[in-house]
């Protein structure tokens, strides 16, 4: 494949992905009636947060993989039901990241720690 072509089909699922983590945060913050929920989070709403993603990456992962045959996994990759466990990690790793940095944005948190302060004599 062209490394042309392989940048915009990796451009475009980061989009994707992102357009995901946008929907399962809106989604919540829809049920619960708050675009901060995450400032005071409850484990429902981390749950919900999640189940919103998976069953979304889920559904493109099959409808891609199995329906249009857009791409395919390797033989090593490992499988959860069919599912590639690569885009389920992913889905559960890199938002509950996106989380606590939302949520250290939305209290107004400092970034850096006490490992990153310079310490005087």
């Amino acid at each position: 494949m062209p490394l042309s072509r392989a940048t915009r089909l990796c451009a475009q699922a980061s989009a994707g992905d992102a357009v995901i983590t946008l929907a399962s945060y809106g989604g919540v913050a829809f049920a619960v009636r708050s675009r901060a929920w995450m400032t005071h989070p409850r484990v429902g709403h981390i749950a919900a947060y999640l189940a919103i993603g998976l069953a979304v990456t889920i559904a493109l992962e099959y409808l891609n993989v199995y329906g249009l045959g857009r791409w395919t996994y390797s033989a090593t990759m490992p499988r959860v039901l069919g599912i590639g466990l690569a885009p389920l990690a992913q889905w559960i790793i890199v938002p509950i990241v996106i989380l606590w940095f939302v949520r250290r944005y939305l209290r107004r948190e400092p970034f850096h720690t006490s490992l990153f302060q310079e310490t005087l004599p």
